[in-house]
């Protein structure tokens, strides 16, 4: 960032925070679905990967794919 501070403090830093709890988020569901859903129940289970795709395009809707938890 070439030894400019605001460069560091209003892009760098803010980047590394979106993308470390976009990342946490992810993480957090993984562990959720693990617990949530075992080998009897993991065909009900909903998918991660629409879920987090549906959170960054704000919706698809498809019927078949339910949420992960009440309020998403």
């Amino acid at each position: 960032y070439f030894k400019k501070p605001l460069n560091i403090f209003l892009g760098f830093i803010p980047e590394v925070v979106f993308m470390s709890s976009l990342f946490g988020y992810l993480i957090l569901l993984i562990f959720y679905k693990w617990t949530a859903y075992d080998a009897a129940t993991s065909k009900d289970a909903p998918s991660l990967l629409i879920a987090f795709i549906n959170m960054c395009l704000f919706n698809y809707n498809d019927p078949t794919n339910k949420p992960l938890y009440r309020g998403q």
